[in-house]
């Protein structure tokens, strides 16, 4: 594990388990609180994993966050970080 701050992420709800800090990505491995509803219907537990979409970079590498697919409505979201 890398010598980072324990809240780089500024998201208390994320606990960090991990980091490894590669030349373009930092990689965190971490508990994240999962999706309740669909963000764009508010089924709730109608929705499975679909891959992963990049995001804004923090400290200057990449970011990668989980995507998820409603089944009651098709559509794919991000769950959306607090503030």
């Amino acid at each position: 594990m890398t010598s980072l701050p324990d809240n780089i992420l500024h998201l208390p709800e994320y606990h960090i388990l991990d980091i490894k800090d590669e030349e373009h990505d930092l990689h965190f491995r971490l508990e994240a609180p999962g999706p309740v509803a669909c963000e764009e219907c508010g089924v709730e537990g109608e929705f499975v994993r679909f891959g992963k979409h990049r995001d804004l970079p923090i400290h200057g590498k990449r970011v990668v966050r989980r995507r998820y697919t409603c089944r009651a409505c098709g559509k794919t979201f991000r769950p959306a970080l607090p503030g």
